[in-house]
């Protein structure tokens, strides 16, 4: 999506008026945490449906299976501790930010469709690790992977929105350009 200079100046101009009109607020622990909480449980309970064979247990699975579902605990408790600090940071913006900001939806959407692509990944390497009966290494293997792959891809695509937010909002204060005046502007 082609967004022009025009556009971010007058979405900072946006944000920083309905900041300055608008209190933060600090939103609820459970509210920021809750969604990093459901999915680094989730997490957990999915290695452990592909580390934990149905029918029969070898000596390497009774090895592996417990190291498995212990690395993605402790990888879900990392995405957990990420997702409520970003969460906190989006929930204490104004309600009107939030909704109305180009860019913060923008952020907003590439963030989710990160997050559903890297579970995504998740789910299909677990069923074909089951299906095929490969060891569950690999499936932990692939969650390390794949996460550093899509976070290195999110933050170069996400960073292009924060670099051009920054920087509108410098040249502004700079210019010594009146929010509220340019607002009001055709």
């Amino acid at each position: 999506m082609n967004i022009s200079n025009k556009t971010i100046k007058n979405d900072v101009a946006f944000i920083i008026a309905s900041i300055k009109n608008e209190d933060a607020t600090i939103p609820s622990f459970t509210s920021c945490a809750i969604p990093g909480l459901t999915f680094m449980i989730g997490l957990t309970l999915w290695q452990f449906f592909v580390a934990y064979p149905v029918v029969h247990f070898d000596k390497m699975t009774k090895l592996t299976a417990p190291a498995s579902v212990a690395f993605s605990f402790v990888l879900g408790a990392f995405v957990f501790l990420a997702m409520t600090s970003l969460r906190g940071k989006y929930l204490s913006l104004p309600l009107e930010v939030r909704e109305k900001s180009i860019i913060i939806k923008i952020i907003t959407q590439r963030s989710l469709f990160y997050a559903c692509t890297w579970v995504a990944i998740n789910i299909l390497a677990g069923v074909f690790i089951k299906q095929h009966d490969i060891p569950v290494m690999f499936s932990y293997g692939a969650q390390l992977v794949s996460l550093v792959a899509i976070y290195l891809i999110a933050i170069v695509d996400l960073g292009r929105y924060d670099l051009a937010l920054l920087s509108s909002a410098i040249q502004q204060w700079r210019e010594g350009v009146d929010v509220d005046a340019s607002l009001h502007k055709p």
